[in-house]
């Protein structure tokens, strides 16, 4: 039986998220997808509710990773995708090689059936026009034949209430898992990402930069009734006695 290998982290890596994995953010809400079901005589992937909780996915399927029909497809050793039983997301290219990469992107249609008026959201009722990503659970699906890295990779665009434009302000963060079943990593991402209208995530494996599947749970989000609130995730450090 394989055991979950180490993460290979940087040590400055590793000194931010200890520092901000202690810290409670307020207005913060986790989708974890755990009240989504497949259609009736559906397939046990399938795609999130459009919007579900003020966004939109593109490239992502919810799915049950210890579901009896997709015993043949995923490894028990993949089951702990599903952080917060009994759902997670599963992300890859739309297309495969070189295709669009997933996303989730501020909604203009609204909460959706699944997020009317949540608790935490700070937005007083009103749609929110972009969000702040703060962390979420996350992990390469199976393991590669080979001896290559699997780089996981984020980067959120900058906007209010708009899909990122030409030349529109970005920000990245990305971690590399070695060879091997992992434990899904508890990410908290770096301060920039505030006041965002659209996430991409991707995974890529070895020097081509071959698609690779990834789950996704637990994502942890802050929505804004304005655009960048990042005086505001400042704040909630300092009350917490942490200088940045």
């Amino acid at each position: 039986m394989l055991l979950p290998s180490p993460f290979v982290l940087t040590s400055s890596l590793i000194a931010s998220t200890l520092a901000l994995s202690s810290i409670n953010f307020t207005n913060l809400t986790t989708l974890t997808f755990d009240h989504l079901h497949p259609p009736p005589f559906g397939p046990a992937l399938y795609p999130p509710p459009t919007p579900y909780k003020h966004l939109s996915f593109t490239g992502f399927s919810a799915l049950d990773p210890r579901s009896r029909s997709l015993e043949n497809l995923i490894s028990p050793m993949d089951h702990n995708c599903a952080v917060s039983l009994p759902n997670a997301l599963l992300g890859a290219r739309v297309g495969g090689d070189g295709g669009m990469k997933a996303a989730f992107e501020i909604s203009a249609n609204g909460t959706g059936a699944e997020g009317v008026n949540e608790k935490g959201m700070g937005v007083e009722g009103r749609n929110p026009t972009s969000f702040d990503l703060l962390g979420m659970m996350v992990k390469p699906l199976a393991a590669p034949g080979g001896k290559e890295e699997i780089r996981l990779g984020v980067r959120g665009w900058k906007g209010n209430g708009e899909k990122k434009a030409q030349g529109a302000e970005s920000v990245e963060w990305h971690v590399d898992f070695p060879v091997g079943y992992h434990l899904m990593l508890n990410a908290t991402l770096p301060m920039e990402f505030v006041g965002l209208a659209r996430v991409e995530m991707w995974a890529d494996y070895g020097p081509q930069g071959l698609d690779w599947e990834f789950c996704v749970d637990d994502l942890r989000v802050r929505y804004n009734a304005g655009g960048d609130d990042e005086d505001g995730r400042e704040d909630d450090i300092e009350r917490n006695g942490l200088e940045l």
